[in-house]
């Protein structure tokens, strides 16, 4: 009743309601979404180029966005303008309400991780000799600061939540494990065959031992799993869900643009602005095709485990630390690229056969 009182009085005063319901045309609600994934990861890749208009993490261009559009979601949820449309209701009414909310958790991660955790760094390697190490403590750092921004995005996204809640049932965790488990001995069979025809089997060295080995692949799982919990389970699932009300509907259309608009984000955000550029296209594009995959695998099999699975041995495999066959000199007999590639195709394999279906429709 309070809380009903408090709308009413607040949508007299300011005529907030208003404005945060006014349907907006498809094709700019469509820009705006589009435009947010790629500003937000812009901004974090180039961060330190940005203006700073105070000291502080709240003075920088990225902390004044989230402020100001912390200030508009707050208002949609106390109008309740940020509500999303019930399937049979959509159809172009999207409206500034219902984006805020999105748009401050895409722009919230990035201030985040740039303004917040950024003095982690220089403490953890006060504290690591080992540059190995203290780039394992920090992305273990970050991953958790992640998984938490990921966890209070499933709070503040509340139309999604269902959703989510289906993707990561915890029956799905089983035929996940399975479907990896599967995929990895097909995948390690065929060179292991091949290595054993060429004069006996040899397989890698890790490239860390002991502690080190154990941080660097916690670290690695942790970013894995959070990074898909936020990147997928939440921007892609949200994305989605916004452009079919945006009037796309509920279909492929909708669904592939989130999946290539997230697929941009996170290949844009692991850019590293120091880089050359002969250097830095393989990667971009390596990342690139690396998420659209992930987001396809997430829409054929409904199941957010697999994915994150899927990343966390990937980050193993480019890592260095995930034991494979080897040629005579030691070297692995499938270099990161084709691995990532053969062990996605493999998985698809078994997604479809287990699902008997094809595609994502």
């Amino acid at each position: 009743m309070r809380l009903r009182r408090a709308r009413r009085t607040l949508d007299d005063v300011t005529g907030l309601s208003a404005l945060l319901r006014r349907p907006w045309p498809p094709p700019l609600a469509i820009t705006v979404l589009l435009a947010g994934i790629g500003g937000a990861s812009l901004l974090r890749s180039f961060h330190d180029g940005t203006p700073r208009l105070l000291p502080g993490p709240a003075g920088s261009l990225l902390g004044w966005t989230v402020f100001a559009m912390a200030a508009g979601a707050a208002a949609a949820w106390v109008t309740g303008a940020d509500r999303l449309e019930p399937p049979e209701r959509r159809g172009a009414r999207l409206t500034l309400g219902k984006l805020l909310p999105f748009l401050l958790l895409l722009f919230l991660e990035k201030w985040i991780t740039e303004e917040l955790l950024d003095g982690a760094y220089g403490w953890i390697g006060r504290r690591f000799h080992d540059p190995r190490a203290a780039d394992a403590a920090y992305r273990l750092w970050t991953g958790l600061a992640l998984a938490g921004v990921g966890l209070a995005g499933a709070l503040l996204l509340r139309p999604i939540r269902p959703r989510l809640a289906r993707l990561l049932e915890p029956i799905r965790l089983g035929s996940a494990l399975a479907l990896l488990g599967g995929s990895l001995a097909a995948l390690i069979a065929l060179p292991a065959a091949v290595g054993a025809l060429e004069g006996g089997l040899h397989w890698t060295r890790p490239a860390a031992a002991g502690a080190l080995l154990w941080l660097v692949a916690s670290s690695q799982l942790v970013r894995g799993i959070a990074e898909e919990l936020y990147y997928r389970g939440l921007i892609q699932t949200a994305l989605a869900r916004l452009l079919a009300e945006s009037g796309l509907g509920e279909g492929r259309p909708a669904r592939t643009i989130a999946i290539g608009a997230v697929s941009v984000g996170f290949a844009v955000e692991h850019i590293d602005p120091s880089a050359d550029l002969r250097g830095a296209v393989p990667s971009l594009l390596f990342v690139l095709v690396f998420g659209a995959l992930l987001g396809v695998l997430l829409e054929t099999s409904r199941n957010l485990y697999l994915v994150m699975l899927v990343h966390t041995v990937v980050n193993w495999a480019v890592a260095g630390i995930l034991p494979a066959p080897a040629d005579q000199a030691g070297g692995p007999l499938l270099p990161p690229v084709p691995f990532v590639l053969l062990l996605v195709t493999f998985v698809f394999g078994g997604v479809v056969a287990s699902h008997r279906r094809r595609g994502f429709a």
